[in-house]
């Protein structure tokens, strides 16, 4: 039995951001896509993308440290170094998420 939140889960990915299409889409990489669906799949999820070239982006490097990208899950870092892999990501994070709420 899963743990059910009453709000959504905030997600911020700091990342260099990919282009904008002519149409005004925002082409996210796939890696990106794959964890939001698969987290989505446990907890509604608000995702935010930061462009680490940003001042935001900036600050958050200097505040989580790592290499990109970085991973944050209602404030906590989630080890991103598996971010080749979504589902495990996504795992990873479902995980921080229950710490979280304990």
């Amino acid at each position: 039995m899963g743990v059910r939140w009453a709000e959504e889960v905030v997600v911020e990915v700091v990342t260099l951001l990919p282009l904008v299409s002519e149409s005004g889409e925002l082409l996210l990489p796939g890696w990106v896509r794959m964890f939001v669906e698969a987290l989505r799949r446990r907890v509604p999820v608000k995702l935010i993308l930061v462009d680490v070239i940003s001042l935001k982006g900036f600050y958050m490097v200097l505040r989580y440290g790592g290499r990109l990208p970085i991973v944050i899950v209602n404030g906590r870092k989630v080890p991103s170094e598996i971010a080749e892999n979504p589902e495990v990501l996504a795992e990873q994070a479902y995980k921080t998420m229950l710490e979280i709420s304990k």
